[in-house]
């Protein structure tokens, strides 16, 4: 096989891609075979196959449709989409808006909030205003009142976003894949049909996210991690190396350069960093809402859910996808306006980008509003750019 051998041994299911004139047509059709692959090259049983279009158009799809147990429906197979998005950045609302019009995505949106409107008799236990950054606090308390209302409302799940985010325009077929890599790694019974498209178990679904790490690699050790993961192989929607996050720069992501190049992975979440999207089953939230509530807070957001996948508080089952499926858009424009918590560097940017995303749906709005097809951001060039180095 093509990976690595680690210390560790690691239980890899694939899912092989085969692609069919992808940068003639850009019509894209993966061909799956699963194989339980042992590290060392012993072989497990072959397990079925299937095919799953990855579209020469974004699937617009139906709220209620059957197609995919309900992953390609208008919610994503969640009961509501959330995003959290300040009234003033009106400018944010309208680039998601449109981007979720474009892929056939109904949102619900929700106000968010700046840490100065959350006051002191509210802060909860172990929160120190005079320490924690007051956008930070805004964010933690947005996120919340979401978390409550799926609480309140008694939703089965929901996906909740924040108001920057980009996707790829095959997103919905990405969320084919990854329920069946969720449904692996949670143990679904074969021919058990769970309640949710993503199997019955899960408290988190970690779909976007700036950072991950495989549980074997966190430091300090999980006691007894779940080694197994679902990787999507040849995959045409993860990028080339030179636009993934790579260990051997320096952070805390996933080492993509020990695998076959264009390769994502589902696996129960080591660690993770940003909030970008993020699913909640009704478990999920209402054990949310005690640990970073009820029960306090002892930092910001999103490190407090990394810890929570970690040490899985409360018996938190969390399933995470490497590279992400959503990522922060950078528009052009003003840089100053990128982060409503921190301040960046403001000057003008002539190129939107997007990290991580292949065939943006935000980059490619005005080709999909005319009826063309998508573009990938980056060209084959830069591949050979970062082999030569």
């Amino acid at each position: 096989m093509f990976f690595r051998t680690f210390p560790v041994i690691t239980f890899i299911i694939i899912a092989t891609a085969s692609i069919t004139g992808l940068l003639i047509s850009l019509g894209v059709v993966s061909t799956f075979r699963e194989t339980g692959v042992k590290s060392g090259g012993k072989r497990l049983p072959d397990l079925k196959s299937n095919t799953i279009p990855l579209g020469l158009r974004p699937s617009m799809g139906k709220q209620g449709s059957s197609a995919g147990l309900g992953v390609t429906n208008a919610t994503l197979g969640f009961a509501k989409v959330f995003v959290l998005n300040l009234e003033e950045r009106t400018d944010k609302r309208d680039s998601l808006a449109l981007a979720s019009s474009l892929t056939g995505i109904k949102l619900d949106f929700r106000k968010g909030l700046k840490g100065d409107a959350v006051i002191d008799k509210a802060l909860p236990y172990g929160v120190d205003r005079k320490t924690m950054d007051p956008g930070m606090l805004g964010s933690w308390r947005g996120h919340m009142n979401i978390v409550r209302t799926i609480v309140e409302e008694n939703l089965s799940s929901a996906l909740i976003m924040e108001d920057d985010i980009d996707w790829d325009v095959n997103l919905k077929a990405q969320l084919l894949q990854f329920a069946e890599g969720s449904n692996y790694i949670l143990n679904t019974p074969s021919g058990w049909q769970p309640h949710s498209p993503y199997g019955d178990s899960w408290d988190l679904l970690w779909l976007g996210s700036c950072n991950s790490q495989f549980q074997e690699d966190v430091t300090p050790a999980i006691e007894s991690p779940d080694l197994r993961k679902w990787a999507i192989k040849d995959d045409p929607t993860v990028p080339d190396l030179a636009h993934i996050g790579r260990s051997d720069k320096g952070d805390a992501s996933v080492n993509y350069t020990a695998y076959p190049e264009h390769t994502r992975f589902v696996h129960r979440t080591g660690t993770g960093i940003c909030s970008f999207v993020y699913a909640l089953s009704a478990s999920g939230a209402r054990k949310f809402l005690y640990s970073m509530s009820v029960n306090g807070l002892w930092g910001t957001y999103d490190n407090q859910m990394s810890q929570m996948c970690t040490k899985q508080s409360l018996g938190m089952q969390c399933v995470h996808v490497s590279p992400t499926l959503f990522f922060s858009h950078r528009p052009k424009g003003r840089t100053g306006g990128d982060s409503d918590i921190n301040n960046p560097e403001d000057f003008i940017r002539e190129k939107a980008e997007t990290q991580n995303i292949v065939f943006s749906t935000k980059i490619n709005a005005e080709r999909l509003i005319m009826g063309l097809d998508p573009l990938p951001q980056w060209s084959a060039a830069t591949k050979r750019k970062l082999d030569e180095e």
